[in-house]
């Protein structure tokens, strides 16, 4: 099982500890993986980048999107 299943899941995930470590986990393998991995990021980003329930979760999110795109 890879991570896009959880990628796709992102809204059924209640955890903020889980939504942290799938952006970590997701950044590190756009570093070793880009093309793979491109797409998936993406969708995350928008995913946690709007998502209101947890400001750790929206910070950590709009970090990496602004360094990527740095």
């Amino acid at each position: 099982m890879g991570i896009e299943p959880l990628i796709d899941d992102y809204e059924g995930i209640q955890d903020p500890g889980i939504k942290l470590e799938l952006l970590t986990c997701a950044v590190k393998l756009f570093f070793k993986r880009a093309p793979e991995v491109q797409h998936m990021l993406g969708r995350l980003f928008e995913a946690s980048t709007v998502d209101v329930t947890n400001a750790d979760v929206h910070d950590r999110a709009m970090l990496y999107y602004r360094l990527l795109q740095a």
